[in-house]
């Protein structure tokens, strides 16, 4: 079950200050005890309906951070722009595994490892992305945003120009479609080439 408190009172019970210097606050904080898990995809549209909040609306149209005091198991992809403002956050105190995790605009924070099967795509200039503990991906794609995470497989920077080591068929004139690379995933396509 979730709970709802103010940053503050869940920064006294679970020292949310440890995992991250928080420059924005959060206006409210969702709790979630003990592991959650999601059968299939989880974005952030199911976040914010789950507590009763309309994603279309921009949720609260607050700063909105949901904690996760344990481990979150996603069967398919976590999607954290999907259905979503620019207001979201997700913290997770234990691991985190999935096949694909997608975040742009939003923040996430994995105090444990990351066990991604398939793909990490943060390709954007806005979110923020931390993995203190070990991240197991094949392949992880990012741009400009504040990146935490040291991954044992590919990490291709979509800025630097350099040759992708992805599929011909998810790039583009200009480097990776990080969108169709996300797709492919998804459908458990090979993004990786070779």
């Amino acid at each position: 079950m979730w709970s709802e408190m103010s940053f503050e009172d869940a920064d006294d019970e679970f020292g949310l200050q440890r995992f991250e210097h928080f420059d924005a606050e959060f206006d409210t904080v969702f709790v979630h005890r003990g592991e959650l898990r999601a059968e299939g995809d989880l974005t952030a549209g199911d976040l914010l309906r789950g507590r009763g909040l309309d994603p279309g609306n921009g949720g609260t149209g607050e700063l909105v951070l949901h904690v996760v005091a344990g481990d979150l198991v996603v069967g398919g992809a976590l999607l954290l722009d999907e259905e979503a403002p620019e207001c979201l956050g997700l913290l997770v105190t234990g691991n985190l595994r999935a096949a694909v995790v997608s975040v742009d605009a939003t923040l996430l924070y994995v105090h444990g490892d990351a066990a991604v099967s398939r793909l990490i795509d943060f390709t954007t200039t806005d979110g923020t992305l931390q993995i203190f503990g070990a991240t197991g991906c094949p392949l992880l794609l990012h741009a400009d945003g504040d990146l935490w995470a040291d991954s044992d497989g590919v990490v291709h920077s979509c800025r630097s120009g350099e040759p992708a080591p992805v599929v011909a068929e998810v790039m583009t004139a200009t480097g990776v479609d990080s969108r169709l690379a996300v797709e492919f995933a998804r459908l458990g396509r090979p993004v990786l080439a070779g």
